[in-house]
């Protein structure tokens, strides 16, 4: 089952992971978890509960493209080719704007500035044995990475949105509808 905000466990910073028993279970929960996501495209351990440093994602073909439908990232990283962030993602010269979702803050989005180029690098799984890959990654590849980066260090899409004071959407249909920010779920008394 998929964590939702405000789930404190959202917020926990995962843990490295080696290959054990408990990170392949995990491995397998959130792997289940993406299969049935309608709406998707990656999923990361906090999400299902878990505190392993690692996340799944679909189709994206981060290690080429004989790359199963889910991909596992173990231990990932990143850094950006570009200074800039954006937020959009580019589809040859047009730039379109990109709103943001999450499966644990269902049904809201938000435009989230990001780099649109990286250079990626995480452990994998290999008849059972992890081992590295590094890749450029580029728009879309390049944002699901880090968004799900981020839920590893206890960082929701939300908390950009809220630093930059930008605006949260819920979609109806083809219409866009500005909603009230969630609640700052880290504050305290």
């Amino acid at each position: 089952m998929i964590v939702i905000y405000p789930d404190p466990r959202l917020r926990v910073v995962a843990q490295f992971a080696g290959w054990d028993q408990e990170a392949e279970r995990v491995a397998e929960k959130v792997g289940r978890e993406l299969q049935w996501a309608k709406n998707g495209i990656g999923l990361a351990a906090p999400q299902v509960g878990e505190k392993v440093r690692l996340f799944a994602t679909k189709n994206l073909q981060l290690a080429g493209p004989r790359a199963p439908k889910l991909e596992l990232v173990i231990n990932p990283q990143f850094q950006p080719l570009d200074q800039k962030v954006y937020p959009y993602h580019q589809h040859g010269d047009h730039r379109e704007p990109f709103l943001e979702g999450c499966l644990s803050l269902p049904g809201l989005w938000g435009a989230v500035k990001r780099h649109l180029q990286i250079k990626a690098s995480w452990q994998t799984l290999q008849a059972g044995k992890l081992v590295d890959r590094e890749a450029i990654l580029t728009g879309l590849a390049a944002i699901v990475f880090q968004h799900e980066l981020d839920h590893l260090d206890g960082i929701l899409f939300i908390d950009h949105i809220r630093q930059a004071n930008g605006k949260v959407y819920r979609l109806e249909g083809n219409r866009q509808i500005e909603v009230p920010l969630p609640a700052d779920d880290r504050l305290t008394d």
